[in-house]
């Protein structure tokens, strides 16, 4: 796992001993909103996670500390690394005690709907509330609010690593989209799209592409055995369906190809810059090294 960076609280010079506790963090990003746990007595934002227990793997640790402290439940299959943050500081509680934690962060996807929390005595206290927040907020309450007794080296960590994802692109920049991994529920809408010719008149089909809803089907069923290399995904504005990205990264040298397509009422409102930022950090996210597009000739609007 890659080192994001570390912090020191440069405090801890006559400290005589170490001691070491690491821990595991989730990342759950929807759209342009994350899911935080909002200390609502101090009003500081942690990501979901906590310390890894004697016998437990930093996925267990993962999977169980989001389960208490969000009431979400990770899907095992989407964590991917994302990296570590390493933090050493005087410990609060033993003033003559180094502390020492790698905080590891991984990216995932939760199930739908919420289960009770399982707060332990001093996360009750402080009303740990599940939250998904505009990343920007975050790090401003983080940075500006007064968190009173509260280790501000670890909310100050949580802050640096809500900018790195911000400046990484992991964050949807267009509220008014979405973007998410076609499913069956889809298939209708990705049917249309195809049968439009002024849609697919830039990628050989001035008649558009007509197809079956069997064979619609079976085009799903093909994308969810290239998963992860290859992702199809729908778009919406305002709630309505208004097109696809998608991303296709080549087994042997890991080039991403990527394309959109959106129905004319969606162009010119930024949707298209949102989804191909989507699809490039989605991409990079599975393995690509590099992304490009190959834009038809006469589709003079892609090309500028």
């Amino acid at each position: 796992m890659r080192l994001l960076f570390e912090i020191d609280g440069n405090d801890h010079a006559d400290c005589t001993r170490s001691f070491m506790r690491n821990s595991s963090r989730s990342i759950i990003i929807k759209g342009c909103r994350i899911a935080m746990v909002h200390s609502l007595k101090y009003d500081y934002y942690k990501f979901p996670g906590g310390g890894i227990e004697a016998g437990e793997t930093a996925i267990d640790a993962l999977i169980r500390e989001t389960r208490e402290e969000a009431g979400l439940e990770i899907i095992p299959e989407t964590v991917k690394e994302y990296g570590f943050v390493h933090r050493v500081q005087r410990s609060r509680k033993r003033t003559y005690e180094k502390f020492v934690q790698d905080n590891y962060y991984y990216l995932c996807e939760v199930k739908s709907g919420k289960t009770a929390q399982k707060l332990d005595g001093y996360e009750s206290a402080e009303r740990f509330t599940l939250e998904y927040v505009f990343p920007e907020k975050a790090i401003d309450t983080n940075r500006r609010k007064n968190h009173g007794p509260k280790d501000q080296l670890m909310i100050e960590r949580e802050a640096r690593v809500l900018e790195l994802l911000c400046s990484e692109g992991y964050f949807d920049r267009t509220p008014d989209v979405e973007i998410r991994a076609t499913g069956k529920a889809d298939l209708e809408d990705v049917r249309r799209l195809w049968a439009d010719g002024e849609v697919m008149k830039f990628v050989g089909f001035p008649e558009g592409l007509k197809k079956t809803p069997e064979e619609m089907v079976t085009w799903l069923e093909w994308i969810a055995s290239e998963r992860p290399l290859t992702e199809h995904y729908s778009v919406f504005y305002h709630g309505q369906y208004c097109g696809e990205t998608f991303y296709s990264i080549d087994r042997a040298g890991g080039r991403a190809a990527l394309d959109i397509k959106l129905l004319p009422f969606a162009r010119g409102k930024g949707v298209a810059a949102a989804a191909l930022r989507f699809s490039i950090a989605q991409a990079f996210k599975n393995g690509a090294n590099k992304c490009y597009v190959d834009p038809d000739p006469a589709n003079e609007r892609a090309l500028a």
